[in-house]
């Protein structure tokens, strides 16, 4: 059977899990919306 400690380990692991995560999150969605723009713009202008 589980303890509160083991339960409060969990929930701190899940935390740490998710904050360590978002910037990766945020690094991999604001690299596909440059690519978006740059490719808009050289389309937009031509080669």
């Amino acid at each position: 059977r589980a303890s509160f400690a083991d339960i409060w380990l969990g929930i701190q692991g899940v935390v740490f899990y998710v904050l360590g995560g978002i910037p990766f999150l945020l690094a991999a969605v604001a690299t596909l919306f440059v690519l978006k723009v740059l490719t808009t713009a050289i389309v937009a202008v031509g080669p």
